[in-house]
C-alpha cells in the first residue's frame, strides 16, 4: 500500500507542476492505475517470495523486463490520447502517462526497500 500512496502522491505533485487539475473524464484514470500499481507491487513481491534465500536483487530482477515492458506500452498507449484535439482526452492520457511512470518507479523503488526493511516472515 505505502507505494501506492507515494505513486499517488507524486501525481499529484506532477500534476500540480504541468498544470493539469481533474475533470470528468481524466479523474477515471485513478482507478486504472491504482491497478497497475497493485499489480506491479504483487509482482515484485512474488518474485521475491518464490525463493527468499537469493538476494532481493537477484530474486526479483527476473520480472524487470516483464514489468518495464508492460509500463512502457501502457504508457505509450496512453500517450497518444495526449495528442488528442479533445482537452478532456488530452489531459486523461497525459495524466495516465504521468500516473504508469510514476507508480511504476514507486514500485520499483520502494518494494524492494520495504521487503529488506520488515523482512517480511512466509509460512
Amino acid at each position: 500500500m505505502t507505494p501506492l500512496l507515494f505513486g499517488g502522491f507524486l501525481l499529484l505533485g506532477f500534476m500540480r507542476i504541468f498544470g493539469i487539475s481533474f475533470n470528468m473524464i481524466n479523474v477515471i484514470v485513478l482507478p486504472i492505475l491504482l491497478g497497475l500499481g497493485i499489480d506491479n507491487v504483487v509482482h515484485l513481491f512474488h518474485a521475491w517470495k518464490e525463493d527468499p534465500t537469493t538476494p532481493l536483487a537477484e530474486g526479483i530482477w527476473h520480472v524487470f523486463p516483464s514489468l518495464s515492458l508492460g509500463a512502457l506500452t501502457a504508457a505509450v498507449g496512453f500517450g497518444s490520447l495526449a495528442v488528442a484535439r479533445h482537452p478532456g482526452i488530452a489531459s486523461f492520457g497525459a495524466l495516465a502517462v504521468i500516473g504508469v511512470v510514476t507508480m511504476y518507479l514507486t514500485a520499483w523503488l520502494m518494494t524492494p526497500a520495504l521487503i529488506r526493511l520488515y523482512g517480511f516472515k512466509l509460512r
